[in-house]
């Protein structure tokens, strides 16, 4: 990995662009797009009815996953910053008709 030798920072680490998109959970799962990226950033939208939980490359269920915390209960807007190859690596598992939103980076 390509380092800079004035800030000691990685180079390489820097977006090259990305994205967002808006998932809807449709009989209790959902799947992200066929996205490349190198981060994601998600988090459940407002006025969701149940808990969403997400799973990276396995399918996400009641007892598999980890809950997302929704926009307006989490500090400052927070949310989940995970690091994957693909938007389609996520599965989510909730209540029909909830959403989830992801800002992806290349």
């Amino acid at each position: 990995m390509a380092n800079n030798k004035y800030s000691n920072q990685q180079t390489n680490r820097v977006s090259t662009g990305g994205g967002a998109e808006r998932l809807t959970i449709a009989s209790t799962v959902a799947q992200g797009s066929d996205l490349p990226c190198r981060k994601v950033y998600v988090q459940a939208t407002v006025g969701n009815t149940g808990l969403v939980r997400m799973n990276v490359g396995a399918a996400a269920s009641t007892s598999l996953g980890i809950q997302i915390p929704e926009a307006e209960k989490a500090n400052n807007g927070g949310g989940l910053m995970v690091e994957v190859h693909n938007v389609n690596e996520l599965y989510f598992f909730g209540t029909d008709d909830d959403t989830i939103d992801i800002m992806y980076l290349r």
